[in-house]
């Protein structure tokens, strides 16, 4: 009989053991699920906003940085050089915007291509100028041949700022020909 109530109680503690680590409950797994839905909804539009701001700042930045580069490989080489502009022919980047360096008068060859299709050239602000129907010529001392402030505005094609201000991530590169400065330039349109 001793042996007999020390199984049952052995059996008894181990099933009451069992039953504390038997995992969650419906309800507190409904509750989980909800309360991750609920931050993931409150998080998701700003996250997302982020990553389109992060991709026009890396555009204007590229872009920067090849123009940069025709300003010096044109005084390196004492040869005028140009940055191109077009929107992307190739079906898997299909309109999205690419620039290639390159001498003045000869084709463009390789071309970068933007991270996104997101990212657009903006037009409406009075200074700006379209790329795609203009070239940034530089002549061998590295100035812009045409001797003039040129401005490029690029910017997030989804956004749309109410009463024609400025969308939230446009962002600028300023040529500035006077003293051959080139600068980049946020939420900026003269």
């Amino acid at each position: 009989m001793e042996r007999s109530l020390f199984k049952d109680w052995l059996h008894y503690r181990h099933n009451r053991f069992q039953a504390r680590n038997g995992g969650f409950t419906l309800l507190e797994s409904l509750v989980v699920v909800v309360m991750v839905g609920i931050l993931a909804a409150i998080a998701a539009p700003g996250w997302l906003g982020y990553m389109n701001r992060r991709r026009v700042v890396t555009t204007r930045d590229d872009i920067y940085q090849a123009v940069l580069q025709a300003q010096t490989k044109a005084k390196q080489r004492s040869v005028a050089h140009e940055v191109s502009f077009r929107l992307s022919p190739n079906p898997d980047t299909l309109n999205f915007l690419e620039w290639s360096v390159h001498p003045s008068g000869v084709a463009g060859t390789s071309w970068e291509t933007a991270q996104s299709s997101i990212v657009a050239v903006d037009t409406a602000c009075p200074d700006a100028v379209n790329p795609l129907a203009n070239t940034f010529e530089f002549d061998f001392k590295g100035n812009l041949t045409d001797g003039s402030l040129r401005t490029l505005y690029v910017v997030n094609a989804r956004d749309s700022a109410p009463g024609g201000a400025p969308a939230p991530t446009l962002r600028a590169v300023h040529i500035q020909t006077l003293i051959g400065a080139i600068r980049k330039v946020d939420q900026q349109c003269l």
